[in-house]
């Protein structure tokens, strides 16, 4: 397959990059300080800790709604993030 596409530019999804971004940004914690030097009391870590927390927040929202049977009275339907 490579080899009969090797003449073809591949064109990566812009959507898939964005939440790919996004997923390494939030996770800034768990990432070594070698290999990105992060300090606590940095603004940006003040950000992605918000942000964070948020995202913890909604998802609890979303599996309680789920769990009671109410997302089915919403008019838009509730999702739970998943990895693409």
């Amino acid at each position: 397959m490579k080899a009969a596409l090797g003449d073809f530019h591949r064109q990566p999804c812009a959507c898939h990059m964005l939440a790919t971004v996004v997923i390494h940004t939030l996770q800034l914690e768990q990432i070594s300080a070698t290999v990105l030097p992060v300090q606590k009391d940095d603004e940006e870590m003040s950000f992605v800790t918000i942000i964070q927390s948020t995202v913890t927040k909604v998802k609890a929202c979303v599996a309680y709604l789920k769990k009671i049977g109410l997302d089915n009275q919403l008019s838009k339907i509730l999702k739970q993030s998943n990895s693409t």
